[in-house]
């Protein structure tokens, strides 16, 4: 209920995002940031550089806000995305709990044939 309170409240509202709580210092990743409204975690260079099988990081301008997942999983609303596997299936970010810009450093597994999201790697 509290995701699903939170989901509504941010779609209700004017986007009060601010950069000034930013914690990545590389431009690129600062550019992501302003773009999709988010802000990325500290090691969020770490989480994009590591090796995820199957999985091929998307370009840049590629990462983006997944949606879909929200209606079965509230807590999803504004999850980024930044990798797939080709099939369809995504490699992302949740919002963290207190927050209603700023990413955790949990990746999740968002499968597309089933709508489910599965924890994966904590960094």
């Amino acid at each position: 209920k509290f995701f699903e309170t939170k989901m509504k409240r941010l779609q209700s509202s004017e986007s009060a995002f601010s950069m000034e709580k930013s914690v990545v210092t590389a431009p690129e990743w600062r550019e992501v940031e302003e773009r999709l409204e988010v802000l990325l975690p500290s090691k969020f260079d770490k989480i994009y550089r590591a090796d995820y099988g199957e999985y091929e990081l998307l370009p840049l301008e590629q990462i983006r806000i997944m949606t879909g997942y929200e209606s079965r999983h509230p807590a999803s609303y504004k999850a980024l995305v930044f990798a797939w596997n080709g099939i369809g299936d995504y490699l992302g970010l949740l919002l963290e709990q207190d927050s209603d810009y700023s990413l955790g450093n949990t990746v999740y597994e968002f499968h597309h044939e089933v709508g489910e999201i599965t924890k994966l790697y904590t960094f």
